[in-house]
């Protein structure tokens, strides 16, 4: 008696579903009947300067998909871009977004699908900020040297010949250069002012 009270109950039951709806087991991962598809656990990790990666789990199995923008939008058409759709059938998702900007703030959301069916999961607006790049310091170039005026060659002898007398103001003089040997290699006419005692 009391197993064919059981199978009243379990045929009650059945009978009471509406058509089309499916009980879902204890325990049971799936999406099924008019148990809604929900996205939680979104969050942004493995942020860059360009990349990031974005996470999130459903209650059941369902494709992927991210759409983002630099402002928030009410409707997820709205947004300037989106990733292609990852039809592999998960729980647990993970999409990354590439050719970002640097030191900006991003808006996103994301959106999971069951295939053949109208069951669809869109998330609540998020934001992550990629990293700004480091800046680079350029030390300043360090002016360059005077130039060295130039002096007699090596191994070789200046000589100044006067061509005033004493008491007279010197306003020229020839600067002989000799060689080691003694010759004469090359002279100037040198030009300044000066009295000789």
């Amino acid at each position: 008696m009391k197993w064919r009270a059981a199978c009243c109950v379990i045929l009650l039951v059945c009978l009471m579903l509406p058509a089309g709806q499916v009980m879902a087991a204890t325990g049971a991962t799936g999406v099924s009947g008019s148990v809604p598809l929900v996205t939680y656990e979104v969050s942004a990790s493995d942020i860059g300067y360009f990349t990031a990666t974005i996470s999130w789990k459903t209650n059941g199995a369902a494709t992927s998909q991210v759409f983002y923008d630099t402002k928030p939008h009410d409707d997820i058409a709205d947004y300037r871009f989106e990733t292609s759709v990852d039809t592999t059938l998960v729980s647990e998702h993970s999409v990354t977004l590439i050719r970002l900007r640097p030191r900006t703030t991003y808006h996103f959301r994301v959106r999971a699908a069951i295939p053949g069916t109208e069951v669809v999961a869109i998330s609540d607006d998020y934001t992550f900020t990629t990293l700004s790049p480091p800046v680079v310091v350029i030390p300043p170039v360090p002016p360059a040297p005077p130039p060295v005026p130039p002096g007699p060659p090596p191994g070789i002898t200046l000589v100044l010949e006067s061509v005033a007398a004493s008491g007279m103001f010197i306003k020229e003089v020839i600067a002989e250069f000799l060689n080691a040997a003694g010759n004469i290699v090359a002279n100037n006419l040198l030009s300044f002012s000066r009295r000789v005692h």
